[in-house]
């Protein structure tokens, strides 16, 4: 599980917006030491976060 953010910036590259979620990732181990993502899904749709 992670979270997320995607930040939207204006023309002149000041932050207009800032959006936040959760992540959850399902692995699948592939070796000792690597795994790959099978599926990403969103447990916390992204919604405008505070700044």
């Amino acid at each position: 599980m992670a979270t997320s953010q995607a930040i939207d910036y204006g023309e002149d590259n000041q932050i207009r917006e800032v959006y936040g979620g959760i992540l959850i990732f399902t692995l699948h181990k592939t070796s000792f030491t690597s795994w790959d993502i099978v599926e990403v899904d969103e447990t916390e749709k992204m919604q405008k976060e505070d700044t």
